[in-house]
C-alpha cells in the first residue's frame, strides 16, 4: 500500500537522521517523499482537488493579466444563490497558484509545492520543542502527522498550509526563539492569507497566557488552586454549554457575528461525533498513565490537555451543523503529533522500552486504516497516479 510505504520510509529517513546529523541527505528525501506522492497523484484524489485547485490553475493558464484571473469566475449555480470568482479565496493561495501556473504550467509541480508548504513547516515546529528534539523522536512525531493528517492534506489543502504555518509560528512561541515576534507574525500572516480559519491560531496564544504562566488561585493560606487546571474546567463547561445550551449558543452567535460562509460551521443541534470514538482509548490511557504523562510533557501538561479538550468539542459540530464543521477540529488535533508520544511513553513496563512506541503507531494505523480505507473519507484511497 503505497501510503504506508511512503510513511515508514520517510519516518525511517527521519529517524537515521537524527542518528547521524551530518547526512542531511537523508532528512531531505525523508521529507520530499510524501510530497512526491501528493505531486503524483490524480485530480480524482481529494475531494477538493478537482474544485478549486485545478479551476483555479486552469483560470490562470486562459487570463492575459492577474486582474483578469483574479475576477474569473469558477463555479456559478444560479439555483443555489452560487457565485465564486477566483478572488473568492484567500489572496495567498491564489498567488501561488498564479506564480507556479506562469513558472512551470504544471499542475502536478503545483500539487508538489503545496504539500511542501503542508511537510517543512510541520516539520521545523516540531524541531523547535525541546522534548521531541532532545529524545530524538522526530521521526516518530512525523509518522503520527502522516498517520493522521496526511490524506486529510491532500483534500483541504489551504487549511492544513494555514495549520502548518500556524503550528510553526506557535512552537517559535514555545521555544522562546530570539526573533519570535517577527516569525511568529510573519507565520501568521501567511497562514491568514491561505485561510481564513487561521483566525482560530488566536487560541494558541490565549491559551499559552493562561496555561504557561502556572498561576495559583489563592483560596486561603493552605488551599492554592492550580490556575490551569481551572482555565481547562471553564473550556469544558462553556464548550459544552455552547453545544447543548441553544440560549448560550444563540448568545454567542450574535457577538461573533460570524460571515455567512462559516455561520453553518457553528449552527445546529448537536449530538455525539462518531470521530469521538476514537477518542475513548486516547482517554483510557491518560487515566493509566497520567503520571508518566506528566513528568514526561513537562511544562506543556496543561496546554496539551487543553488543545485535546477543545479537539474534542469541535468534533462534535459536525453532529448538527455541516460535515465540514469538523474541519475545525484539525487546528486543535495537529498537537496530537506532540502529546500522544509521552502519553504513551512508559504506557508498559519492558526491556526494550519500544512496545509504548509500537502500540500508539498500531492504533495510529487503525485510525488510519478506518477512516481511509473503510470509511474512504478525502476521496484518497485508493491510490491514482496520474500518469
Amino acid at each position: 500500500m503505497i501510503y504506508l510505504i511512503v510513511f515508514f520510509i520517510s519516518a525511517l529517513l527521519i529517524y537515521l537522521y537524527e542518528k547521524n546529523k551530518s547526512k542531511k541527505i537523508l532528512l531531505v528525501l525523508g521529507l520530499l517523499l510524501p510530497c512526491i506522492l501528493a505531486g503524483l497523484r490524480d485530480v480524482s484524489i481529494g475531494t477538493d482537488v478537482s474544485w478549486y485547485p485545478l479551476k483555479i490553475f486552469e483560470a490562470s493558464r486562459m487570463s492575459d493579466s492577474f486582474s483578469e484571473y483574479n475576477n474569473t469566475i469558477i463555479l456559478s449555480s444560479p439555483a443555489e444563490g452560487l457565485l465564486y470568482r477566483v478572488s473568492s479565496h484567500e489572496f495567498g493561495f491564489v498567488l501561488l497558484e498564479y506564480v507556479v501556473q506562469h513558472l512551470f504550467n504544471n499542475f502536478q509541480v503545483l500539487l508538489f509545492l503545496l504539500e511542501c508548504f503542508i511537510i517543512i513547516p510541520i516539520y521545523l515546529g516540531l524541531k523547535n520543542f525541546e522534548n521531541i528534539e532532545k529524545e530524538q523522536r522526530l521521526w516518530l512525531s512525523m509518522l503520527l502527522y502522516y498517520l493522521l493528517f496526511f490524506n486529510a492534506g491532500l483534500n483541504a489543502i489551504r487549511q492544513f498550509i494555514s495549520i502548518s504555518f500556524l503550528f510553526y509560528g506557535f512552537s517559535c512561541l514555545i521555544n522562546n526563539d530570539p526573533k519570535k515576534i517577527r516569525k511568529i507574525i510573519l507565520s501568521f500572516i501567511v497562514a491568514l492569507s491561505f485561510h481564513t480559519g487561521a483566525l482560530l491560531g488566536i487560541i494558541y496564544y490565549v491559551a499559552y497566557f493562561f496555561l504557561a504562566k502556572n498561576f495559583k488561585v489563592v483560596i486561603s493560606e493552605k488551599r492554592k488552586i492550580n490556575g490551569s487546571a481551572i482555565f481547562v474546567f471553564l473550556v469544558i463547561v462553556i464548550g459544552l454549554s455552547f453545544l447543548y445550551n441553544s440560549n448560550f449558543k444563540t448568545f454567542v452567535l450574535s457577538i461573533l457575528n460570524l460571515d455567512i460562509r462559516y455561520i453553518s460551521y457553528v449552527s445546529g443541534t448537536f449530538g455525539i461525533s462518531s470521530g469521538s470514538f476514537f477518542c475513548i482509548p486516547i482517554i483510557i490511557v491518560f487515566l493509566m498513565n497520567r503520571k508518566n504523562f506528566k513528568e514526561f510533557a513537562g511544562k506543556n501538561y496543561y496546554m496539551y490537555i487543553f488543545f485535546y479538550i477543545v479537539y474534542v468539542l469541535c468534533l462534535q459540530l459536525s453532529t448538527g451543523a455541516t460535515l465540514n464543521a469538523s474541519r475545525l477540529s484539525w487546528n486543535f488535533q495537529i498537537f496530537n503529533i506532540l502529546s500522544l508520544p509521552p502519553l504513551f511513553k512508559n504506557l508498559v513496563k519492558n526491556k526494550t522500552k519500544r512496545l509504548d512506541v509500537v502500540l500508539l503507531v498500531v492504533f495510529c494505523i487503525f485510525y488510519w486504516f478506518y477512516k481511509i480505507v473503510y470509511r474512504g473519507y478525502y476521496d484518497t484511497y485508493p491510490y491514482v497516479f496520474f500518469f
